[in-house]
């Protein structure tokens, strides 16, 4: 199964894409400490320095904290992948916590901020109310011409993808 690693050291973040299952997946976001029935989840999470995972479609991302070995970390986790892929059993459906702004907050860090990023660019998440989410473009991107542009094709299009309980993404007047 070829993985493809993205570091994203700016937020302590790696990205394995891997590739789609046959059955829809939802997204599954857990912190440490939290109990999952998922053994490859509960296994990763197990591995020192591991913060957070968001699991979802053709993605595997976690948080780590700064003192991590990434080469290490990296080699237990494609471990872990592929011990799992050999018993397909990634359907988890769609799972969140209770703060349903965590996983927003992590899928802001693995999918949508690396690319912000390499303009100098990034969001603030104001709020999450009622399947609303406000945002707010800093840096290079506020102000920018293409900022909608982004806003449709980046953020709005990564959050549906990953989070269909979000009704509505909107952008905060400056």
């Amino acid at each position: 199964m070829l993985i493809n690693i993205e570091h994203f050291a700016a937020k302590n973040i790696l990205i394995f894409h891997i590739p789609p299952q046959d059955e829809e997946v939802g997204t599954v976001y857990v912190k440490q400490g939290q109990a999952t029935p998922f053994p490859l989840l509960q296994n990763i999470l197990a591995i020192d320095g591991v913060v957070w995972i968001l699991f979802g479609k053709g993605i595997l991302a976690l948080k780590y904290e700064q003192k991590a070995n990434i080469d290490d970390l990296q080699a237990l986790v494609l471990a872990e992948i592929d011990d799992e892929a050999e018993n397909k059993q990634y359907n988890f459906g769609n799972i969140t916590p209770y703060n349903l702004s965590d996983v927003i907050e992590a899928i802001a860090d693995t999918l949508i901020r690396p690319t912000l990023y390499r303009d100098n660019g990034d969001i603030e998440i104001i709020s999450y109310e009622k399947g609303n989410l406000l945002l707010r473009f800093t840096g290079h991107c506020a102000g920018c011409p293409y900022a909608q542009n982004t806003l449709n094709n980046v953020i709005i299009r990564t959050i549906n993808k990953y989070l269909p309980q979000v009704k509505t993404v909107q952008m905060a007047e400056e």
